[in-house]
């Protein structure tokens, strides 16, 4: 049962949007690594889905939202937040866990230390405004 109107989950950690796409003649494609971060990301969205009731499911669809991402790097390279942003919002549409990114209609986002795993990951955070 969700008591609060905020659910989070933990997804890989996102291709920069630099890194999201390729341009192979006039087709524009997913890079191998944006890809894998979908593939992922839809596979663990879909899970945790499956925990939440079918009317919070609904007002995810729904409503308007804010959005705020905790983000764990593998590594202590220089980053830009918001360059990670879009790959999350997209696989947020892509699982269906909301109905389209324009429900975001305010959002924030903290990059925090090195993930000790050197893997990297994410803490996604949804609100229903």
């Amino acid at each position: 049962m969700v008591i609060s109107e905020t659910i989070s989950f933990k997804l890989p950690f996102p291709p920069t949007v630099n890194n999201y796409w390729i341009q192979i003649g006039k087709r524009r494609i997913l890079t191998r690594d944006a890809r894998e971060f979908k593939n992922l990301a839809y596979v663990r969205i879909f899970e945790f889905k499956q925990t939440l009731p079918e009317n919070f499911k609904l007002r995810l669809q729904k409503e308007n939202l804010h959005r705020n991402l905790l983000l764990y790097p593998p590594d202590r390279r220089r980053r830009d937040g918001t360059n990670l942003e879009k790959a999350v919002d997209d696989a947020l549409v892509c699982s269906a866990l909301i109905n389209d990114d324009s429900q975001i209609k305010s959002w924030s986002g903290k990059m925090c230390d090195m993930d000790i795993d050197k893997k990297g990951y994410v803490i996604v955070e949804l609100s229903i405004l």
